[in-house]
């Protein structure tokens, strides 16, 4: 999740990359930031594209030519 989540920052929502912070777990995904209207923004959209079955495969497309770079 936490790729997605980060490839979902870098395509969608760069006007938060200096704001919203990862902190990737073994077992666990975590997302910070000390602007509480930034982290809502981020995680709204972020679940509206995790519903969204074509965005989703967008996403993860995106993801996967990153990864073979």
């Amino acid at each position: 999740m936490g790729a997605l989540a980060k490839v979902f920052l870098e395509e969608q929502k760069t006007e938060l990359i200096e704001i919203i912070k990862f902190d990737p777990e073994a077992d666990m995904f975590c997302v910070y930031s000390s602007n509480p209207d930034a982290l809502k923004s981020f995680i709204i959209a972020f679940k509206e594209t995790c519903e969204n079955e074509t965005l989703i495969q967008d996403l993860s497309e995106a993801y996967y030519k990153l990864a073979i770079k």
